[in-house]
Formats: structure tokens, C-alpha cells, sequence
């Protein structure tokens, strides 16, 4: 069994975090994820799924159908940002 917390960074780099201590990669998109997302639920990395652009695209938008307050072009950002960091391992 490996747990998270023996692995250290599993995602390398820097990280972004608001005031309420939600941690994500640096990157084009963290900023506005963790403004638009983290109003209605954590958004902290090791409880995100893994999921490919298709998976990601359903998930933001149902997002949006439930009230999350995204402009389109910022729809595309998250997604995008969702695919480079929490895109499906293969």
C-alpha cells in the first residue's frame, strides 16, 4: 500500500493556494479554478479524479448547470487547465 503523503509532491512544481488552504499546480487557469470552484467545494489536488477532456468538459458544465458563475471563455481555461493537470494517466 503507498500512501499520498510518502510520495511527497506527486505533482511537481510549485502550487497555488487561496486563504482556504485548497493547494493546486501552478499554471494558466489555477487562479481563476480556485476563484470560480472552490466558492461550493474543495478543490484540493489529492481528491481530484483523473479524468480525460471529455470527462472534465461534462463535469464543468454541470458545474455551470448547477450555478458555478463562468463566462464561456473562462469554461475553456478550466477545462483546459482541468486536462493538463488531472488529465486520465495512461
Amino acid at each position: 500500500m503507498i500512501l499520498l503523503g510518502s510520495m511527497g509532491n506527486p505533482w511537481g512544481g510549485p502550487r497555488t493556494a487561496s486563504s482556504e488552504g485548497a493547494a493546486l499546480p501552478q499554471g494558466d487557469g489555477a487562479e481563476l479554478v480556485l476563484g470560480r470552484c472552490i466558492i461550493c467545494h474543495s478543490m484540493d489536488a489529492p481528491s481530484l479524479p483523473r479524468q480525460d477532456h471529455g470527462a472534465w468538459t461534462e463535469a464543468v458544465d454541470r458545474m455551470i448547470r448547477w450555478g458555478a458563475p463562468l463566462l464561456p471563455e473562462e469554461r475553456e481555461i478550466i477545462i483546459r487547465y482541468l486536462v493538463v493537470h488531472f488529465g486520465a494517466v495512461r
